[in-house]
């Protein structure tokens, strides 16, 4: 295997060795396609035959399956929202909490332990 020449920024130099030589493997879901496209016309009629099943239920999931396959899933929406946090302002808020509440007798976190003038380093 050689090894691919790169400029000093660390791109590829054009015209080189290929990184992947063997190119592009085939997934297992394309190989079953394969071997299952022949069969695709009993499938279909297969299929076919279960909406007139008189199970409603079989019925249905017949009728939603040629759907799906024939126009598509439909198309799911979420709701969503994005909230930024900024973590170095609530590290900075729970320090400034957890001084204003220390006890005198107790070290704080700046290292002071009298608790005098804690809460007003930490800005």
């Amino acid at each position: 295997m050689t090894v691919p020449a790169r400029h000093p920024n660390g791109r590829l130099i054009a015209g080189g060795p290929s990184l992947n030589a063997g190119g592009r493997p085939t997934s297992t879901l394309q190989q079953v396609r394969e071997a299952l496209l022949p069969d695709l016309p009993l499938f279909l009629e297969r299929l076919a035959e279960l909406t007139q099943s008189s199970n409603e239920t079989i019925r249905l999931q017949a009728l939603r399956e040629i759907l799906d396959r024939l126009l598509g899933r439909s198309a799911v929406f979420v709701d969503t929202t994005h909230t930024r946090v900024d973590i170095g302002a609530m590290y900075l808020a729970a320090l400034k909490r957890a001084n204003s509440h220390a006890v005198p007798s107790e070290p704080v976190i700046d290292g002071n332990s009298n608790g005098v003038g804690a809460a007003s380093e930490i800005q």
